[in-house]
């Protein structure tokens, strides 16, 4: 990036911005994800633009889009600003390496996982599709945490960026560089805050990276034009332009001091798990779950991913709110669950719910549960709906359950078969009582069992409480329903 940027910016405040983007807390933060190597990608891809170094160019572009899909709009971002220069379209020769490069991975892709694209890109957009990571624009609303990991919680040093970056995008002023750079960090904003992709902070690796950059050139900038003056002006620049420099310098190096000590060390409870699924499960066991990496590297064992990073239909599901989906195409193992159930997990307690799934006996880590698969068929029927303020599952002598809170409703499709059906439920003391802001006029609880013909059903049991009229409706009611 320095070799980027020397022509543009006096070797001072060309330096500050590498001191600043090498102590900045959020390439430590990152440091072992492909974040790295993706910044580094975008910078050489445009070091060899500006070049015109067009062979070597094609070979980079395609490493930058197999290193993440969001490459291609900082390759977009080159080919307007190529063919707004009217330079001619590059020989043909030039697109073979590339395209080869790009494409073996595709055969590893399709000969591996059964997809000659990645699932990865995709996953993103379904996550966005399911709102389950917030609300639209959640990229640009829910980050509130970035201040305190990167600037110490200090809005005064945030602004202090914001506001000098934007001098140094005006400083750079109508350079083709600036004008590529910038295009390519709109390209890339917009497809996160339209889509609503989840506000993952390695995402922002582009928009801290440059903004560093252009923050540092800012203070370069507020100081050549306070060069050219005489004064008072000229002096209340260069001072301004100075205190910038050592801001960012003691803000961003001071802040950084503690993070290498977590270098290249894991989360210790993923680490955990990940070890106790390699001591305590078969060499074959599939384990299902959401997040993947430190749990797979060390149990190495078959991994499904819930959130479908890497396993087909999965991402898909995710973006349509059908959470038990999965269970229709793969059959793990085992499944690790947060405590709570994150929503896009709630397909496992519904087999728990069902049966199919126990606790494991031995698994004792905090903050997540462990269910291994009960017996060897197939995964049983699975809901169609759920719906209600409150869903969860619970656990209460060591069995299993699901509350809905009223009004709520789960759907279930079941083959035929003879079936009970066990249910608690009630409406507890001092809730909803005469006197309160908002007391009950009564809650209805019902099971019916539909048949294949519209509109044909079977009460199982319907049972309506009024702790109004009849204060023995307080209590927690019990039934036990067989049915055909």
């Amino acid at each position: 990036f320095n070799a980027l940027f020397r022509e543009h910016a006096p070797p001072a405040f060309l330096m500050l911005g590498g001191v600043s983007v090498a102590s900045f807390p959020f390439f430590y933060t990152t440091y072992s994800m492909e974040t790295p190597l993706f910044a580094c990608l975008i910078g050489l891809t445009l070091l060899l633009y500006k070049e015109q170094r067009i062979f070597w160019l094609g070979i980079v572009c395609a490493l930058l889009l197999l290193t993440r899909s969001e490459g291609i709009f900082l390759v977009l971002a080159m080919a307007i600003a190529h063919f707004h220069q009217k330079r001619p379209f590059p020989p043909l020769k030039y697109f073979v390496i590339p395209t080869l490069i790009f494409c073996t991975p595709m055969l590893i892709n399709l000969a591996y996982y059964g997809s000659l694209l990645p699932e990865t890109g995709m996953a993103k957009v379904y996550q966005g599709q399911s709102g389950f990571w917030g609300a639209w624009p959640t990229f640009l609303r829910h980050w509130d945490y970035q201040l305190a990991w990167y600037f110490e919680s200090r809005p005064f040093l945030y602004r202090l960026f914001l506001g000098s970056l934007i001098l140094g995008a005006i400083g750079m002023g109508r350079r083709e560089l600036n004008a590529v750079i910038l295009l390519f960090l709109v390209f890339y904003t917009a497809f996160y805050v339209v889509l609503n992709i989840p506000n993952d902070h390695w995402y922002y690796a582009p928009l801290y990276l440059f903004g560093l950059y252009y923050a540092a050139f800012g203070a370069g900038w507020l100081y050549r034009q306070a060069r050219g003056r005489t004064g008072v002006v000229r002096w209340v620049g260069v001072l301004a332009a100075a205190a910038l420099s050592v801001q960012f310098s003691y803000g961003y190096f001071t802040n950084t001091i503690g993070q290498p000590a977590g270098l290249g060390k894991p989360f210790q409870i993923y680490k955990d798990i990940g070890t106790w699924l390699h001591e305590q499960t078969p060499v074959d066991a599939s384990i299902a779950l959401a997040e993947i990496g430190h749990v797979g590297y060390y149990s190495d064992r078959r991994i499904i991913d819930i959130l479908g990073l890497v396993n087909p239909h999965n991402a898909r599901f995710v973006g349509e709110k059908d959470m038990d989906a999965w269970l229709r195409y793969y059959t793990p193992d085992y499944i690790l669950i947060h405590e709570p159930v994150w929503p896009m997990e709630q397909g496992a307690s519904t087999a728990v719910l069902l049966g199919d799934f126990i606790p494991a006996p031995g698994f004792e880590p905090t903050m997540f549960r462990l269910l291994q698969r009960r017996g060897g068929g197939p995964i049983g029927f699975l809901p169609e709906m759920m719906s209600a303020p409150d869903i969860r599952p619970v656990v209460e002598d060591g069995q299993f359950a699901t509350l809905v809170h009223a009004p709520g409703t789960l759907r279930f499709s079941i083959p035929p078969g003879e079936y009970a059906i066990s249910a608690e439920f009630g409406i507890l003391e001092g809730a909803y009582a005469p006197g309160t802001e908002h007391p009950t006029d009564g809650v209805r609880f019902t099971a019916r069992l539909g048949g294949a013909e519209k509109g044909r059903t079977t009460g199982v049991f319907d049972v309506f409480l009024d702790p109004v009229r009849r204060s023995e409706d307080r209590k927690t009611q019990q039934i036990t329903r067989v049915f055909r």
